[in-house]
């Protein structure tokens, strides 16, 4: 759903003399075929090793415990990332200006909280009428990165990007933590091909396999 909404926006993007680029650490193998099942307009690149992520403070590890139990459904996130360590970016959304400056920055650890594409063009207009960045509260886009690059090539300067970090809310000791739930929904999202549309399914299956199978204690 995520990225056929930004499909839907990406003429008026370019209209504006913008182009939309989404960033994931799978591999091109499983997002070759993505591209062309949903005809996408704007490319898919993959963040090899999550090395962009990691430049921009998006890369969050498991902890030992909790990729043990994720070995245990099966876990197939080294065979599409291509990496031994279980790592995942937090879903960001940037749009950057044709100095490499960015101008607005969507960042939030939970995947299912997603800004409107209609939000995003909206920046994007404020943005080229003023010449001023917006300001305004933090969402996230997919467990990917998006960035929407206004007339430009040059990379996004790296001390520009606003830190984010995932955290844990409190929860009781036999309640799974809301990163187990989050990595959980995301492997899950992966494993039905990355089809749109099921985040909630996503989400309460996650939550509902980590009590059943219950974790070891946190410190």
């Amino acid at each position: 759903m995520e990225l056929e909404a930004l499909k839907e926006i990406d003429s008026e993007v370019r209209a504006m003399g913008a182009q939309i680029v989404v960033l994931t650490p799978e591999l091109e193998r499983y997002t070759r075929a993505l591209h062309k099942k949903l005809n996408l307009p704007f490319d898919i690149l993959t963040d090899l090793h999550l090395k962009t992520a990691e430049q921009f403070r998006l890369v969050f590890t498991f902890p030992d415990y909790l990729k043990e139990l994720y070995q245990s459904f099966g876990s197939t996130l080294d065979r599409f990332h291509e990496e031994s360590e279980y790592r995942l970016p937090i879903p960001a959304r940037y749009i950057v200006d044709s100095n490499g400056l960015i101008r607005a920055a969507d960042v939030n650890a939970d995947y299912t909280i997603r800004p409107e594409p209609s939000e995003t063009l909206r920046l994007l207009k404020e943005i080229l009428r003023t010449g001023t960045s917006p300001r305004g509260d933090q969402g996230s886009s997919t467990g990917e990165e998006t960035v929407i690059k206004m007339n430009t090539q040059k990379k996004a300067k790296k001390n520009a990007v606003p830190q984010g970090t995932a955290t844990n809310q409190l929860t009781a000791p036999d309640e799974p933590t809301i990163e187990e739930i989050r990595a959980r929904a995301y492997e899950l999202y992966v494993e039905r091909g990355r089809v749109e549309g099921f985040d909630l399914e996503n989400w309460f299956q996650a939550e509902e396999e980590l009590k059943r199978n219950g974790s070891k204690p946190r410190d």
